[in-house]
């Protein structure tokens, strides 16, 4: 890329989101005679040395390629040679809040650039929709600095005049609906990603570069099957995951690495979510790519998947990621020898694998519908997602009055509580299979019926749960979101 970049004229590379293990790239670059500049957000480089505070060598490194001297090693920062290199996680680096995203580095940027060159710094706001979509899309923590951008860019985005956003939201039936970051995160972001993921980002960027609604259409609609395809994909690769892990030793490889060769790579980093959420292990999902194989990881908190790899990094073609996610490429044969070393080095316990929910207070159905400002309360702490998450609720063994199967597939459910002196509608979004076969193996199928029936039965659950108002055709109902269950 690089070499038709200077074959095309281009006089500086500018990165967005990626550059920072880029060495050999950015070094051809300068060679070439080229400016770059690279802003990303990724975790930085670095080597592990004994004894570089003497400046005397440290021992051979072990087998694993770890520092034999592993008391008296150091890390040291290997950026790439590049005019600038932005990165709030450089060492040294001052910026106050380290957890904004590859996108918000880059609108810093811009802000910059702008200041620099005597533009009114309040002209780069026009950017902030873009910055707040990408910061619940890369999944950053909503707090701080990321908390207000979101809070404001979803406002920003929702009177959006750009084109190709606007038959996006359009395409989604979202036009006159509010927006929280759930409608950035599971909507219209995986939307966008599909281009890449299937076809090629181009298709993503031609919508939001689109000057008219007539352009812009026939890309959204392109987009959105395109995600509906990823979706199948997706759902495919996990089950041919979860049918591998039928015979995988957890107990000697608790650090899950599945060779699925026939998925698409693109979708590696999304079975391995999946498979991650199922059996809460750290988990790589390995495929078969173009002269190499190609995977990406997602972890659990207990594990930081970067300085893990770093025992590895001999075996990568190339690799990059955070502590709770990873991108890797590596010759095929190297596989067994890469879930080797990631395991003879883990060093997890039983307590890392139990996945801990937080339930912020046992909260009574029959409270909540006699206190329904509760309902508006919560809602003045949206924007919520991760690291701001939404305040989870708790009842025990609450008796059902009616279960029902929704959507278009009718792969949910809708359950109803007793609640005060009439019901309550709680929704489940998760595993619509499980959800059945967990219930009718405690209780049996003749409850199960009875309840899908609405007649009495003894079909009892115990959820944590979050709130929130039903509006439809103008009013508005209390419903409650069941996010687990027993």
């Amino acid at each position: 890329m690089v070499r038709s970049a200077k074959e095309d004229g281009v006089g500086c590379i500018i990165t967005c989101d990626n550059g920072i293990a880029a060495d050999d790239a950015t070094s051809l670059a300068l060679e070439l005679g080229m400016k770059v500049v690279v802003t990303d957000h990724h975790q930085v480089p670095y080597r592990m040395e004994a004894g570089s505070d003497t400046g005397t060598p440290g021992p051979a490194p072990q087998a694993d390629g770890r520092p034999a001297a592993a008391e008296a090693a150091v890390k040291v920062e290997t950026l790439p040679h590049a005019d600038a290199v932005i990165d709030p996680h450089r060492e040294g680096d001052a910026y106050p809040f380290k957890e904004i995203c590859g996108a918000v580095v880059a609108w810093k940027f811009v802000i910059a650039l702008y200041e620099a060159c005597g533009i009114d710094r309040a002209e780069a706001d026009e950017f902030l929709g873009n910055a707040a979509f990408a910061t619940v899309c890369d999944v950053m923590p909503l707090k701080e600095e990321n908390r207000i951008i979101v809070k404001y860019g979803l406002i920003a985005m929702k009177d959006t005049t750009n084109p190709g956003l606007k038959a996006l939201i359009e395409r989604k039936d979202l036009t006159d609906k509010p927006f929280s970051s759930y409608t950035f995160g599971f909507v219209l972001g995986p939307c966008l990603n599909a281009a890449g993921r299937l076809d090629t980002a181009a298709l993503a960027m031609d919508l939001l570069l689109a000057k008219t609604p007539e352009e812009a259409a026939p890309l959204a609609a392109t987009i959105v099957t395109m995600n509906d395809e990823r979706k199948a994909m997706t759902e495919q690769g996990v089950n041919e995951g979860l049918a591998l892990m039928e015979d995988y030793d957890l107990e000697k490889n608790p650090v899950i690495v599945l060779f699925l060769p026939d998925i698409h790579e693109s979708i590696a980093g999304l079975v391995a979510g999946r498979i991650k959420e199922t059996y809460y292990h750290p988990t790589f999902v390995i495929t078969r790519g173009e002269g190499c194989a190609k995977g990406s990881g997602r972890s659990i908190e207990a594990y930081s998947m970067y300085d893990e790899m770093k025992a590895a990094e001999h075996l990568f073609i190339k690799w990059g990621g955070h502590p709770m996610a990873a991108g890797l490429s590596l010759k095929e044969e190297d596989i067994d020898e890469f879930r080797r070393i990631l395991n003879a080095n883990a060093h997890l316990t039983k307590e890392d694998f139990t996945k801990k929910i937080m339930i912020d207070v046992p909260m009574p159905l029959d409270y909540l519908v006699e206190h329904l400002n509760v309902i508006d309360e919560i809602e003045k702490l949206e924007p919520t997602g991760t690291g701001n998450e939404k305040p989870l609720f708790a009842v025990r063994d609450m008796p059902v009055t009616r279960i029902r199967s929704i959507g278009r597939d009718r792969h949910f459910w809708k359950v109803t509580f007793p609640a005060g002196r009439g019901t309550i509608d709680a929704l489940y979004f998760g595993d619509a299979d499980e959800f059945h076969d967990h219930y009718v193996s405690a209780y049996g199928e003749s409850e199960w019926q009875k309840a899908l029936a609405g007649t009495p039965s003894n079909l009892r659950m115990t959820i944590a749960y979050e709130t929130e108002w039903n509006v439809y055709n103008g009013r508005k109902t209390p419903q409650i979101m069941i996010r687990h269950y027993k």
